[in-house]
């Protein structure tokens, strides 16, 4: 397979069969991880292979506390508090923040019938405009995957630039909810013929 071929026919996997992967795709997995270049080939890397599903747990319960713990109280967004204190929430298997059910997607468009299909992040960056005294949002996007309503599975990726709005927080919400209504509309659109 070409550089390319392996761009643009990759996918992830978020759902998983329970039957345990053989130690020599591990072995081909880690191998591969390996070549990645690091700072003067330093290879600081250490990896540990965790088969038990009941240690897998306590890592993610334990990783989220010592989250929760070790974040200043001013960084602690709501929605990180929430999906970290969240029993339910496992940092290990199904990360991506659902439209209108959790993460920082939680409030978007819980009423739609995109509502729990929608499994996108969301990134946003914005800086005060002192000239117009507003807030540019020079970048905000959302990208995920979409269970789309005809049972097709859609990579979706919308991106917005150099938004001029008021500077609060309300206001840049406002665009991250235009973004979650194209992803929303993704999920009930008919399936494309592929070309």
């Amino acid at each position: 397979m070409d550089l390319k071929e392996a761009i643009y026919t990759r996918r992830a996997t978020r759902e998983f069969t329970a039957e345990p992967v053989s130690e020599s795709i591990i072995r081909d997995l880690i191998d591969a991880a390996i070549q990645a270049p690091t700072a003067v080939n330093a290879q600081p890397c250490t990896f540990c292979v965790v088969r038990d599903k009941t240690v897998l747990a306590t890592i993610s319960k334990e990783a989220k506390a010592y989250m929760v713990r070790t974040t200043p109280v001013g960084l602690m967004s709501h929605h990180f508090d929430a999906v970290l204190n969240d029993v339910n929430f496992d940092i290990f298997y199904r990360a991506l923040p659902i439209l209108g059910r959790d993460g920082t997607l939680y409030n978007l468009l819980p009423d739609s019938p995109a509502a729990g299909h929608v499994h996108a992040k969301t990134g946003t960056f914005a800086e005060y405009d002192a000239l117009n005294h507003t807030l540019m949002v020079t970048g905000k996007g959302l990208a995920g995957y979409v269970d789309a309503a005809d049972g097709s599975h859609l990579i979706v990726a919308a991106y917005v630039n150099n938004v001029s709005a008021p500077p609060n927080f309300e206001a840049v919400e406002k665009v991250g909810n235009a973004l979650a209504e194209i992803a929303a509309a993704a999920y009930a659109a008919p399936a494309q013929p592929a070309h």
